[in-house]
């Protein structure tokens, strides 16, 4: 039973092209976003993609009929095959979460569905975390402290291969003109706003180096908060961000990422400071948990 499905209103289960075994008939629909966009909110359908490997269940939070839900858990309680399962649904963006144990799985679909008919209370939330818990960041993370904390200055080079990954995953910053202002010196090629963006930040038209930018809009000021405090007290910070994102060629996401600020100087003396992202779902900021806050607003950075 490999290929794409999409679940109906009726929990029945229609090949995503051609009719296949145990498919009433087939349901052709196109990959064009007004397409697809129809099936999940105009006909409330879930989108199930099978190998042998990975499970990939689609759907919309708020407008997926619950024959279709229930039709999805009932697959993970009996489908004995071990396989990595990827939960891929929408609530005001598309979030991608992936478990192993069906259970657990069933189980976060269950706590989306009580978000059925609550409102999005926000886009933005980043939280602080504490130093001393750099040790549970992700690699690139880790790593990255690591390596800045061997390094006087910036482009000290004591592990030339070490230094061009990071590099090309880091932003340089350094003082504008004014505590509003600040100088993008360096944009990695591999950073993760680079990559999430596509050429275009939520408060800058480019993303490229040589910029001198003054953030603007909510997304903007709530991310360089902490930019002031970390070139005057030549202190590293780490926090954990949820954000979402659009592009004009798609339908809005939410990219969790773990961001390290690290104070750095250059071999002139110059201050600036490294911000080094890493794109993960281990974020310690919960999303859709009931009985617990989703709204770890901005701290005061």
């Amino acid at each position: 039973m490999f290929g794409d499905w999409w679940i109906d209103d009726m929990g029945k289960w229609r090949a995503a092209e051609l009719p296949g075994t145990g498919a009433e008939s087939a349901v052709p629909i196109g990959s064009a976003m007004r397409e697809q966009q129809t099936a999940y909110r105009q006909l409330g359908l879930v989108k199930a993609s099978l190998t042998p490997t990975t499970i990939t269940f689609r759907w919309d939070v708020w407008y997926a009929a619950p024959e279709a839900i229930e039709s999805m858990v009932e697959f993970l309680e009996i489908d004995k095959q071990p396989r990595r399962i990827v939960l891929d649904f929408f609530y005001g963006g598309w979030v991608t979460e992936t478990f192993y144990v069906p259970s657990v799985a069933v189980a976060r679909i269950r706590q989306t569905t009580s978000f059925r008919a609550v409102e999005l209370i926000d886009t933005i939330f980043v939280q602080e975390q504490q130093f001393d818990s750099i040790q549970d960041s992700s690699d690139v993370i880790k790593r990255g402290y690591e390596y800045f904390e061997k390094t006087g200055h910036l482009f000290d080079v004591g592990d030339e291969q070490a230094f061009k990954t990071l590099y090309s995953k880091a932003l340089v910053y350094a003082e504008g003109e004014s505590e509003e202002f600040f100088l993008r010196l360096h944009v990695g090629h591999n950073a993760a706003i680079a990559r999430v963006t596509q050429t275009s930040l939520p408060y800058s038209s480019i993303v490229s180096s040589g910029v001198v930018s003054r953030p603007s809009g909510r997304y903007g000021k709530m991310v360089s908060a902490a930019y002031n405090g970390v070139l005057q007290k030549r202190e590293p910070r780490l926090h954990h961000v949820r954000a979402l994102f659009r592009r004009d060629d798609s339908e809005p996401f939410w990219v969790p990422y773990q961001r390290l600020l690290y104070p750095s100087e250059l071999s002139d003396g110059t201050p600036v400071f490294i911000c080094l992202s890493d794109i993960t779902e281990n974020v310690n900021i919960p999303f859709l948990q009931p009985n617990r806050s989703d709204a770890h607003h901005a701290s005061i950075l």
